[in-house]
């Protein structure tokens, strides 16, 4: 009993060594773990992810290897957490045929779990085999019809591959029950400007910029399509915006200004 509260005081002091991103602290202290508990699946896959962010690959991967074999259902996670962490260090190393092997043994061996479907979608979208990518997005969004960030994938998927109209259903359903989507908000903006529709564009990328400060480019060529349009949208978010963020709008303003030589 002492000895495996002397161990479970290491796995404590681990975790918080990760929060603290001391990688090399939370290495020994699993270690120290693990001389105490040497079976211990959930000491191998902490100090698996803690070798992974040192770059210890060739370590991080023979703990998580560990943690396969030593893996049972009182563990608390489910059989295809190990195989996805070794999967991601495999993918990390451009070893992708072994990555991909154990993606697919995740999912084999853990089918009903929705996040083996989404690292898999995640690994073929990053090859650019984005009708793969939808397939296992669309199957984890499926299986978790909660989780907004599949389906949020699936359009991505499909705008890659040119399939505006099906990706625009799906963004603005999400935008409709989560408002303050703001990826969503951006892409189905992108897709307004593929089709030239400048002015929903503008409406739809001011609504994105409001939640987050991103790239004012794909703005700056739309205003000068629609100069007016945006200059007064943008003099609308300007007006309502609250104090700390005005003189974010007051520097996008004034890039539009800009577009026409003109300044305040």
């Amino acid at each position: 009993l002492a000895l495996s509260s002397f161990a479970q005081s290491k796995i404590e002091l681990g975790k918080q060594a990760m929060d603290s991103a001391n990688y090399e602290a939370a290495v020994n202290y699993f270690t120290d773990h693990l001389k105490v508990e040497p079976k211990s699946c959930d000491a191998y896959m902490r100090r698996s992810l803690a070798f992974a962010y040192i770059g210890d690959y060739t370590a991080s991967i023979a703990d998580a290897t560990m943690a396969i074999k030593y893996w049972n259902k009182k563990v608390g996670v489910p059989i295809g957490i190990p195989y996805l962490m070794r999967a991601n260090v495999y993918a990390t190393i451009e070893d992708y045929n072994k990555a991909l092997e154990d993606l697919n043994t995740a999912i084999k061996k853990d089918k009903k779990n929705a996040l083996c479907y989404a690292r898999r979608g995640q690994f073929y979208y990053k090859l650019e085999a984005y009708d793969k990518a939808e397939a296992d997005y669309r199957k984890a969004y499926e299986l978790n019809n909660s989780d907004t960030e599949s389906a949020l994938e699936v359009a991505r998927c499909l705008l890659q591959q040119n399939k505006l109209e099906e990706a625009a259903t799906i963004l603005d359903n999400i935008i409709r029950y989560e408002p303050m989507q703001a990826e969503a908000k951006r892409l189905r903006a992108v897709i307004y400007y593929y089709e030239d529709d400048y002015k929903s564009f503008i409406d739809l990328y001011v609504d994105y910029l409001a939640l987050e400060h991103g790239d004012l480019d794909l703005l700056m060529y739309a205003s000068t399509k629609e100069y007016g349009y945006a200059l007064k949208t943008v003099s609308a978010q300007l007006k309502d915006a609250e104090e700390d963020d005005r003189f974010y709008w007051r520097g996008v303003r004034a890039r539009i200004y800009q577009l026409k030589n003109q300044y305040e």
